[in-house]
């Protein structure tokens, strides 16, 4: 059994800060797994985001989700996202680069 997280990107659009998770899941079928956000300042402070089941339908299943994580004030930020199965066991995790909100 294993997930992945083979890319993260940007999806654009008039709100901060929205991003579209490419995940892979293999082994889980019929199970939920779980995709976390967390936002990470510059100084390194986490404000935990939003959470997004993911219920896998196939032995080897891909998909994406889009994922909001508000940033409410200015400042630098990234973004860190955590895949995890059904246990709550972590499968992967990506960091978005940091990006500026005015």
């Amino acid at each position: 059994m294993k997930g992945d997280i083979p890319s993260v990107k940007d999806a654009g659009g008039d709100s901060c800060c929205t991003f579209t998770v490419r995940v892979e899941l293999t082994g889980f079928k019929g199970r939920d797994c779980e995709l976390t956000a967390t936002l990470v300042d510059a100084d390194g402070a986490e404000t935990p985001g939003e959470t997004t089941m993911l219920t896998v339908e196939a032995d080897t299943d891909r998909g994406s989700a889009d994922v909001l994580v508000p940033a409410t004030e200015t400042g630098t930020y990234s973004v860190r996202f955590v895949l995890r199965n059904p246990d709550g066991g972590e499968l992967d995790r990506s960091e978005t680069q940091p990006f500026d909100v005015p």
